[in-house]
């Protein structure tokens, strides 16, 4: 269960990411992570 909830977050930073398309901010997401 724990672990599916981690892919989930995952995946949806990811969509996020992709939504915004700008790889800067996307960098700065992945740090503060």
């Amino acid at each position: 269960m724990r672990r599916k909830i981690n892919q989930e977050k995952l995946f949806i930073l990811l969509f996020k990411c992709l939504t915004l398309s700008i790889e800067y901010k996307c960098g700065i997401y992945w740090q503060t992570l």
